[in-house]
């Protein structure tokens, strides 16, 4: 996204896996969705911002929705459940 849209201040927030005929990486599928796990477990292992927030760190028995089950979502799913994560619900445009 930001290859095309350098100058939008929203291309540093898009999370893509597109296909290696849109731009995509070869050989990448689950990539960006194993971005979007480390970056989710990252964030659960902040103690400080958990305490906070009145949440313990991990992931393990936490709940989450996933929005879009394209490629980026079914992976992130597939590596929240392997780390203990519930996935409760999905929220699908179509």
């Amino acid at each position: 996204y930001q290859q095309m849209r350098p100058d939008d201040i929203d291309g540093i927030g898009c999370v893509t896996g597109k296909p290696a005929t849109q731009g995509g990486i070869r050989g990448r599928e689950g990539a960006t969705g194993l971005g979007v796990y480390f970056g989710i477990r990252k964030l659960f292992s902040d103690e400080h911002l958990l305490k906070s927030i009145k949440l313990s760190p991990g992931l393990e028995g936490k709940t989450f929705i996933i929005q879009g089950l394209g490629n980026v979502g079914y992976w992130a799913a597939k590596h929240i459940q392997a780390s203990g994560g519930k996935v409760v619900g999905i929220a699908e445009r179509d």
